[in-house]
């Protein structure tokens, strides 16, 4: 119980510590997010707006210009659930899978997190949002919310019973010429006359017999009749109740999404197809595979020319006028499992080990030029290796499906599994060329041949050391400037020297670290994740928090070697580094800064390992999900990529790799405005560069010393005042005192 305690504050006090934390601004984050995989559709006056999870993109139909909305313009959170817009006052509403409700009008957004803070166990997500004049009638499957959108109020709140049990809302509709709420659930179809009768009590709900009972998926009114879908198995039959009698319409339909009312069109919206119906009931249009490659539709819409429109979840925005779709430039997915810099070129990997999910590789050719590959006999590819200085020469490692190649093309060069070649494993942990052109390929699945390789020269062979355990997961494979090659095992970190001899492994020197630490304590089941520093450090991600070995290079002759975690005090609570975290994901930036990915947030630790600097969520940053799945850091850009489950973003990091004179020192701005508040960027430095500002008097005026090529000077004394107007001296001098260099920056005030 204390040790639970202890965890709670733990986790407490460092969000609480670093909510507020200003060391990166809104300005310094970008977002890319796939407009592939977009769900609803929403259509205003002017425009129609295609939603995915995190983010909406929409067409205006003036000059046929593509926008974005997100959190960083304005959406409060991430997880969309449903969306709906009103016309009539041009009001677009958003709500979450957490209940929380966003009103976007006139390009601002109101954000209405009532139903959110709300303290219910009930599942909160949004489900269906419909009007009737200035009101939104909200459905989850906790019940009706009415939400008045013009004063940003909750005005009421509907819980449907049947027999004392709360009943589940599937779907809602909202009769504007009769003021009636029609919901579907799983016990019927039910209906309430708005205005007369006080809603909040469940007995003003009456079921409507008729349809009798079962779990109904939809409801609408339709020329003059109510049309409900019932759910059995795979198929939905549709009935079609006229006031005395239900009759079962002319069809049944599988993969069935929804039901739309548009443009006095009734839409029947399928996986595969979309059939719209007059209100004589007579089919006017089929949208199936006939007219496009369809992968999977998730909803459709007429505007008032008459065009239909629909989301591929697959492709994007359609149109029924052209067969190719509308879509912003952005990568394939959002569930991001690796992150490569591929010769300076950006290529993320969207598979994931634990379930079948996707067969995509996303790369991005420029700052707002995106394309992606598929191939669903590659199945969920979860890594890349690839030839150095060699434009596209990519190896990915799948999971279950073995290793593919590609050439720069993308036309698949080889396929290799455990059928066709010496594989251990169609499960590929992970694949990286090592110094000497051999690509090293990783075996997950796999004690008897956890290890391949594939020479420069074409040769293969599989092996395996006596030291290794299993590898059950994703887990990395390292190679560092010395050829070694470091992997994570279940239980530890393998690391093995084959001297340059790749199929002869009775020279390779070993070393094997356990998760064990200085005090003797096997504090984690699992890790998940390792990266070597600039100190030469290895810092080992676990269930249980971030450990580090001091010296990499002392492995091999190190015949007890452990681990070792440091402690941090955050407001009296005294604990290992980020104890109660699991570290998905680590990497180390110019300035030897670790970066760290949990499933509850990004976390940044000092250089020397010992301080947590800051904590990012998405509740206090512009992350999309805390579960963050890969990092990487582009030194020649100064970016942290940043991988979560909801969408791939990255981080300014605004620090350069260090450079080895001072051939390159830049200072900017200078002349400093007066207008100038922010820090003052010193570039082109020697790694630990003192750097030391001189007044015109002689008078120190600031000292620092520079995080790998970079410092940072805030324009102020050493009394914390900004300094008057006048020239001043940046004195920069090596930390061995082999180099010194002297520039000058001016103040205007």
């Amino acid at each position: 119980m204390k040790k639970l305690l202890l965890t709670y504050c733990l986790v407490f006090a460092i969000s609480h510590l670093f909510s507020q934390d200003s060391l990166f601004k809104k300005s310094n984050w970008k977002e890319y997010f796939s407009f592939h995989c977009n769900k609803n559709l929403a259509l205003a006056s002017d425009r129609i707006y295609s939603i995915n999870e995190n983010a909406i993109f929409y067409l205006n139909f003036s000059d046929n210009s593509l926008g974005k909305i997100s959190k960083m313009n304005g959406l409060s959170d991430v997880s969309i659930s449903a969306s709906a817009c009103n016309r009539n006052d041009d009001v677009l509403l958003i709500g979450y899978k957490n209940g929380n409700i966003d009103i976007v009008k006139n390009g601002s957004v109101t954000n209405v997190p009532d139903f959110k803070n709300k303290l219910i166990s009930n599942d909160k997500s949004i489900i269906d949002i419909d009007f009737l004049n200035n009101k939104a009638f909200i459905s989850s499957k906790f019940g009706i919310l009415v939400l008045n959108y013009m004063d940003h109020q909750i005005e009421d709140t509907y819980i449907l019973f049947e027999g004392g049990q709360n009943l589940t809302i599937n779907r809602l509709y909202v009769d504007s010429l009769s003021s009636t709420l029609y919901v579907a659930t799983e016990k019927g179809i039910f209906s309430a006359k708005y205005g007369e009768k006080n809603l909040a009590d469940y007995n003003n709900w009456s079921k409507i017999t008729s349809f009798g009972n079962g779990n109904y998926s939809d409801v609408c009114k339709f020329a003059g009749s109510i049309i409900a879908t019932k759910h059995s198995q795979n198929t939905d039959s549709v009935y079609v109740f006229n006031g005395q009698t239900v009759k079962p319409f002319v069809k049944t339909y599988q993969g069935f999404m929804r039901m739309r009312i548009s443009e006095n069109r009734l839409l029947f919206v399928c996986k595969r197809l979309i059939d719209v119906y007059d209100n004589q009931y007579l089919l006017k249009k089929r949208i199936d595979s006939s007219f496009t490659d369809i992968v999977e539709i998730n909803d459709a819409v007429i505007d008032n020319t008459n065009i239909l429109w629909f989301n591929d979840y697959e492709r994007g925005l359609f149109k029924s006028t052209s067969p190719k779709p509308i879509v912003a430039q952005s990568p394939g997915s959002d569930v991001i499992s690796s992150i490569n810099d591929v010769n300076h070129l950006l290529v993320v990997t969207h598979g994931v080990f634990w379930r079948y999910y996707t067969s995509k590789i996303s790369f991005q050719l420029s700052d707002n030029i995106w394309q992606f590959y598929k191939d669903w006999s590659a199945v969920d590819p979860v890594c890349l290796g690839y030839e150095k200085n060699v434009y596209m020469h990519l190896f990915a490692g799948t999971w279950a499906t073995g290793l593919v190649e590609y050439d720069d093309w993308w036309h698949i060069i080889n396929r290799y599994n455990t059928k066709n070649s010496i594989l251990g494993s169609d499960y590929i942990s992970d694949v990286k060329m090592d110094n000497n052109g051999n690509l090293i390929i990783y075996n997950a699945l796999s004690n008897s041949k956890p290890f391949t390789v594939i020479t420069k020269n074409n040769e293969w062979y599989s092996w395996t050391y006596p030291e290794f355990t299993l590898c059950t997961g994703v887990r990395p494979l390292y190679i560092d400037s010395h050829n070694r090659k470091w992997v994570l095992t279940d239980f530890g970190v393998l690391v093995f020297d084959d001297k340059s001899t790749p199929l002869d492994h009775s020279d390779d020197e070993i070393g094997y670290l356990p998760i064990i630490d200085n005090e003797e304590n096997n504090f984690s089941q699992f890790d998940f994740s390792m990266a070597i520093d600039k100190n030469n450090i290895l810092w080992v991600g676990t269930q249980f928090g971030i450990a580090y070995y001091p010296n990499a290079d002392n492995l091999f002759n190190d015949s007890k070697p452990r681990l070792s975690r440091n402690k941090i005090t955050v407001n009296g609570v005294v604990d290992y580094m980020l104890s109660t975290e699991t570290i998905n994901c680590i990497a180390v930036d110019a300035a030897n800064r670790k970066w760290v990915g949990t499933n509850n947030g990004l976390f940044l630790i000092s250089s020397d390992g010992e301080k947590v600097l800051a904590h990012y969520t998405k509740e206090n940053s512009p992350l999309p999900s805390n579960n963050i799945s890969a990092l990487s850091v582009f030194d020649q850009e100064s970016r942290l990529y940043i991988g979560t489950l909801n969408g791939l973003m990255s981080l300014d990091l605004g620090i350069s790799v260090a450079r080895k004179d001072f051939s390159e020192v830049k200072i900017s701005p200078n002349p400093v405005p007066h207008t100038f508040t922010e820090n003052i960027k010193i570039d082109g430095l020697v790694e630990n560069t003192i750097i030391k500002i001189i007044d015109v008097n002689g008078e120190l005026v600031y000292e620092t010393k520079s995080e790998g090529g970079t410092a940072f000077w805030d324009g102020k004394n050493l009394s914390g005042n900004r300094v008057a107007t006048g020239v001043y001296v940046v004195m920069l001098q090596t930390e061995d005192q082999s180099q010194n260099h002297i520039s000058k920056i001016i103040f205007i005030n």
